[in-house]
């Protein structure tokens, strides 16, 4: 026989149900909240560890980079201090080579001035011409060289020392062959002015001094006509009247330069010619300079504005 629920008790036991139901969901709910929490907890206290770790790393990035801003304040103040120092000098520099023309005509008018200009042809030479500058910056020696075209090519950061250390920068053609350049005065000029483009390209400067391959006299008839083209570009030319001997071999350094002393012969003006490409020429150098200033001559650059020494007129 089946027992029938009354209505009033079914009432009551659905009550209980929902009330048991929201008992659960409450329980589970404050579980969850346990369980949560404490992960976040952990979490932060993880991440708070790591930040911890972390910021004497942060701090060492911002020492670092304020030494680097520092140091490259000081560095630009350095770079400016340079700029400054190398405009001071070029200043300074320029106002001695005019002074060099004043010197030049006393020696011409008093016998008693002596005046000695050192021209070194046929360079650079990537074996010998920095050697050569490194003696002439030992004895505080200016100089003049005569650099040839295709040599300026090969050694472009020889020719910016040479200008650097304060020298005259002459041009002594492109080639230095004698067949193309005295062919005809068109050739001679063209060739100079390859030359002249070569200096540029290594230095930034054009050479106005320029010294015929073998001297002005090689060019022969072809002289007066050469000499013309160049007035009409603006260059000037020097030849010597004293010389070392170099352009032979076979000599030691002691012999250059008694055929150095041997050529001066009391000139109280002298244009030396030696060349910057060989060890005989570098050994003979010192004894040189020590001569020239020990018989009181001043040792001086090339300028275009001073009267040269001009084998043909």
């Amino acid at each position: 026989m089946e027992r029938k629920i009354r209505p009033d008790t079914a009432k009551i036991i659905g009550k209980s149900s929902r009330f048991w139901i929201i008992c659960a969901i409450l329980i589970i709910g404050i579980l969850c909240s346990t369980v949560l929490g404490a992960w976040a907890h952990g979490k932060i206290q993880k991440t708070s560890g790591q930040l911890g770790k972390l910021n004497p790393q942060l701090e060492q990035i911002k020492m670092d980079y304020q030494m680097a801003q520092q140091n490259l304040e000081e560095l630009e103040n350095v770079v400016n201090s340079s700029q400054e120092y190398q405009q001071k000098m070029q200043e300074i520099q320029q106002q001695f080579y005019q002074l060099i023309p004043q010197i030049d005509q006393k020696a011409q008018e008093n016998p008693n001035v002596k005046v000695a200009y050192l021209t070194f042809d046929d360079g650079p030479s990537g074996t010998y011409t920095p050697q050569f500058l490194e003696v002439l910056k030992e004895h505080h020696i200016l100089a003049t060289f005569f650099v040839v075209g295709n040599q300026v090519e090969q050694h472009p950061e020889i020719v910016q020392q040479i200008q650097q250390q304060g020298h005259t920068i002459a041009n002594h053609s492109y080639s230095h062959d004698f067949n193309k350049v005295y062919s005809n005065p068109t050739a001679f000029i063209n060739d100079i002015e390859q030359a002249n483009n070569a200096i540029e390209q290594a230095c930034g400067q054009r050479a106005k001094i320029i010294r015929f391959p073998g001297g002005s006299a090689t060019a022969k008839g072809q002289f007066p006509a050469i000499k013309e083209l160049l007035n009409q570009k603006g260059y000037t030319y020097v030849d010597w009247n004293a010389s070392c001997g170099d352009g032979r071999s076979g000599y030691t350094g002691d012999q250059l330069y008694q055929n150095t002393v041997n050529s001066i012969h009391g000139n109280n003006r002298v244009t030396i010619l030696m060349h910057d490409r060989s060890q005989a020429t570098l050994d003979a150098l010192p004894k040189i300079i020590s001569y020239l200033e020990e018989n009181q001559y001043l040792i001086l650059p090339l300028t275009p504005d001073q009267q040269m020494v001009q084998q043909k007129k």
